[in-house]
C-alpha cells in the first residue's frame, strides 16, 4: 500500500476496502507503541511498521 506522505518518516496503519479497493491511512501512536514494545519484549529488532487491515469501507458497507 503506498503512503500519502512518503516524505515524513512515520509508520502508517491503512485500512483497505476488499470490494472497491479504497485506502484510507491513519497514524495512530498508539498502535505504533504497542508494536513497538511487544516487538521489544519477543526480542525483535523492527526495521519498518506498517499495519493494513482489510475489511468494507463506508459505501460498500451500506451496498
Amino acid at each position: 500500500m503506498g503512503c500519502a506522505d512518503p516524505e515524513t518518516e512515520h509508520t502508517g496503519q491503512f485500512l483497505i476496502c476488499r470490494k472497491c479497493d479504497s485506502a484510507a491511512e491513519i497514524h495512530d501512536p498508539g498502535i505504533d507503541r504497542t508494536l513497538g514494545r511487544d516487538a521489544e519484549r519477543l526480542g525483535f529488532e523492527p526495521e519498518r511498521k506498517t499495519v493494513e487491515v482489510r475489511g468494507l469501507c463506508p459505501s460498500c458497507a451500506v451496498g
